[in-house]
């Protein structure tokens, strides 16, 4: 006959990570893309000035840096931390990213105290 209780299958279990938001990777991106727009804006404002503009080209070259920096601002935010981490790790292909690392550290200790405080 018919069981007295349906029987449901549970489903898988989600793969992706769960933890804390805070994570160093997240701090990284936070670093790079405030860099890269903050110096895309220095810039925008010391070509906008002179006389010489510069080859034609340079404008839209900056306003699209400032877009990826904005970009990786966002991911950083409201991303998901295992795109996150992917980005992160895609983008530390050289040596000189080791400064980003470096600058990154004192930003995921500040946020690191603030997620504590708030738990």
């Amino acid at each position: 006959m018919f069981p007295l209780r349906k029987i449901f299958k549970r489903s898988p279990k989600s793969k992706r990570p769960t933890g804390p938001w805070v994570t160093y990777e997240r701090c990284f991106l936070l670093t790079l893309g405030g860099s890269i727009s903050g110096l895309a804006i220095f810039g925008i404002k010391t070509f906008s000035g002179r006389e010489d503009q510069g080859p034609d080209w340079l404008p839209v070259f900056l306003f699209c840096l400032v877009f990826a920096g904005l970009f990786l601002i966002a991911l950083a935010v409201s991303g998901s931390r295992k795109d996150a981490e992917s980005v992160a790790k895609n983008s530390t292909v050289h040596e000189v990213i080791l400064i980003v690392w470096i600058v990154a550290a004192p930003l995921y200790f500040l946020l690191k105290a603030f997620e504590k405080k708030k738990k």
